[in-house]
């Protein structure tokens, strides 16, 4: 068994489900099974899950043996507080979170069917480019083609729709929904959706009113972002906090969790406090967003206002 595989049992729920119980004899039922985790932090996240009599939201964690918990030193990461089951072949020590909780465990050791086991084998032994490539060509070209165009035609739809509701949600202000897009692309890929919260949470309509002000747009961001309340020795980031507390109060702003922000495996220049700082030059020295874009004759023309 690799870990690689139990996440795509897990996902596609290619297991059992007849009587789910814990490792402890509590019944489970999987409502979700949670969005899969590229970054840092548990393997997926926003599931559902349904132990005994109670429905639980959080992150769900995937290991091959239990033990790996204290491997990774998840034990000693807030991060982990929030996971709601352990999901592991086979349980060889319990796993407690940070804040002391033992977290409830399912084993899929005896409820994976072995021929699912033998043909991820048999792909992952292919000498092939692509271990299904063979495969490929006893599927029509008509089947091929139709489901291509009926892949793009989705994630049109998908996009519209998300669209559509972050309009309805911004009480249909375009230039306010451009501004949580732009957001969310300057903090792809890990950090998209904390980049879109951000940007929900702080109105461009506010951020142009101190637009004469350079500090104060980046203290409403950084502050707004939960990134000035540590303790720190810089001039500026002192200056920020004092601005951002102030202006906090002013407008009834709340900062986000800090832990929503990542930065491991990936480069400096990705950091969301770069990106951060990027967001506030582009505010600063555009007035109008929506304007830069239909004024534009090229692509080429706005990509310029990024470098």
């Amino acid at each position: 068994m690799e870990e690689q595989l139990l996440h795509f049992i897990w996902h596609r729920r290619l297991f059992d489900h007849s009587a789910l119980t814990t490792t402890g004899g509590e019944p489970i039922e999987i409502m979700h099974c949670g969005i899969p985790n590229q970054d840092q932090g548990p393997d997926f996240l926003q599931s559902r899950i349904r132990i005994g009599d109670q429905l639980w939201a959080g992150h769900v964690e995937i290991h091959i043996r239990s033990s790996a918990w204290y491997l990774h030193m998840h034990e000693q990461d807030t991060h982990y507080n929030n996971v709601i089951l352990h999901v592991v072949w086979e349980e060889d020590q319990p796993a407690v979170t940070e804040d002391g909780h033992r977290i409830p465990c399912l084993e899929l050791a005896r409820r994976v069917d072995l021929s699912l086991l033998d043909r991820y084998r048999h792909l992952m032994n292919s000498q092939e480019w692509v271990p299904c490539a063979s495969a490929l060509m006893s599927v029509s070209e008509m089947v091929r083609t139709s489901w291509l165009e009926r892949l793009m035609a989705e994630r049109l739809e998908q996009k519209t729709d998300y669209i559509l509701r972050l309009l309805d949600r911004c009480r249909y202000n375009w230039e306010q929904v451009f501004f949580v897009l732009l957001s969310r692309q300057l903090g792809a890929p890990a950090n998209s959706d904390a980049m879109e919260e951000l940007a929900l949470r702080v109105s461009l309509s506010l951020l142009r009113k101190h637009g004469d002000r350079a500090d104060q747009v980046e203290a409403i961001l950084f502050g707004a972002a939960g990134m000035l309340g540590k303790e720190v020795n810089i001039p500026y980031a002192l200056h920020l906090k004092k601005e951002a507390d102030f202006l906090r109060r002013k407008y009834n702003l709340r900062p986000m969790p800090a832990l929503q922000w990542k930065f491991m495996r990936m480069r400096p220049a990705h950091f969301p406090t770069i990106r951060i700082a990027q967001l506030a030059s582009l505010i600063l020295c555009n007035e109008d967003l929506m304007s830069c874009i239909e004024n534009q004759a090229s692509a080429e023309e706005w990509i310029k206002r990024f470098r």
